[in-house]
């Protein structure tokens, strides 16, 4: 909740100072700051335990999505707490990021995650354009509802960015 709430204000504050490139490193220190004090939490200090994929189990999903939105060169949304059960997951968070529709799940193990693609897909239902993409015990889903990326390249970049195989 902390760090939704850090993401709001970031945001509030780069809507009235018009500067992205600003948002973007403030994003970046203090996502990089909290993951820092939750590590040191969590494991008294030491290397946190990594997943067969590399990627850090306890890392919050909107910062996943949130590093490959940066990654991709797209803007930067908002996420929050989304159902898991329909999609078969421990816990999905939605979002926007470059005006597409954002789902990323989290398994309970890599092969979880790939059995759910079909039940991912239905995320897409109608929209113009939207896809899959699966690393090892997470899932992002990415879908363009508003008709702002007719050719798929924001989905294609973002996707690219999050990595895993489609």
């Amino acid at each position: 909740m902390k760090r939704v709430l850090m993401i709001a204000l970031l945001g509030a504050a780069v809507v009235t100072s018009g500067c992205k490139d600003e948002l973007d490193e403030q994003l970046a220190k203090a996502l990089a700051e909290h993951d820092k004090k939750k590590k040191a939490r969590g494991s008294g200090g030491g290397a946190t335990e990594h997943n067969a994929t590399g990627d850090d189990p306890s890392a919050s999903l909107t910062h996943t999505a949130l590093m490959a939105a940066k990654q991709a060169g797209l803007r930067q949304g908002s996420f929050e707490k989304a159902a898991a059960r329909p999609y078969g997951a421990t816990q999905c968070e939605r979002g926007e990021i470059e005006k597409l529709d954002v789902l990323i799940c989290r398994y309970a193990e890599a092969g979880s995650a790939k059995g759910a693609k079909a039940k991912l897909q239905a995320f897409v239902g109608s929209a113009t354009t939207g896809a899959v993409r699966v690393r090892g015990a997470v899932a992002m889903v990415v879908a363009d509802r508003a008709k702002s990326d007719l050719k798929g390249k924001g989905i294609n970049k973002l996707l690219k960015a999050f990595g895993g195989e489609g």
